[in-house]
């Protein structure tokens, strides 16, 4: 599991169960400070949130609730959402078919969508563009950029098999096979 994941992990630990950085961190101690600066910028999110939003006026449980992504798929127009492929700290991932193309594909979507800042809806993009750029067989392709319900998202090529991430565990690899990995993407 990457840093940033495993980051991401224990601040939602953190938040689902009530316990404190501290508590969530005993194994990883060295991940403390990331994890208490992501709260901080999670309760500054709800700050600015209630502020909009009064708890009287119907937010109630603040930024998990106004940030959650509920277990019901998007009906996004031209596109069969089938299911969830994965989850980061920026985007979830989904599992889709194009309609007119009759294709499967994978559409990544922004988790925060209106309440994001903007700096992260520009990291969002450029993503989707430096992507777009790369022209490599190892390389899924960008099909298709937009926005729904206020949720940037774009559409990408699907591969079967899942990620490298599922596929080792997380766990380091011996590094003739990670090197011979590296040299897969260079190739032409």
């Amino acid at each position: 599991m990457s840093r940033e994941a495993l980051v991401e992990q224990l601040v939602q630990e953190t938040l689902d169960n009530n316990l404190t950085a501290e508590e969530v961190c005993a194994e990883r101690p060295e991940l403390i400070g990331e994890v208490l600066g992501r709260l901080r910028q999670c309760r500054n999110v709800e700050a600015q949130l209630e502020e909009i939003f009064p708890s009287s006026h119907g937010l109630s449980g603040g930024l998990r609730e106004a940030l959650h992504v509920s277990t019901e798929l998007p009906e996004l127009p031209g596109y069969e959402v089938e299911s969830i492929l994965g989850r980061g700290g920026m985007g979830i991932v989904y599992k889709a078919k194009q309609l007119k193309l009759n294709r499967p594909v994978a559409i990544k979507m922004m988790l925060a969508g209106r309440f994001a800042s903007r700096p992260e809806i520009v990291r969002f993009k450029r993503e989707a563009e430096m992507v777009a750029t790369l022209r490599h067989h190892n390389v899924v392709q960008i099909y298709d950029v937009g926005e729904f319900e206020g949720r940037p998202y774009f559409t990408m090529e699907f591969m079967e098999g899942g990620s490298l991430a599922t596929k080792f565990g997380g766990a380091p690899q011996p590094g003739a096979f990670s090197a011979a990995l590296i040299a897969a993407l260079r190739a032409p």
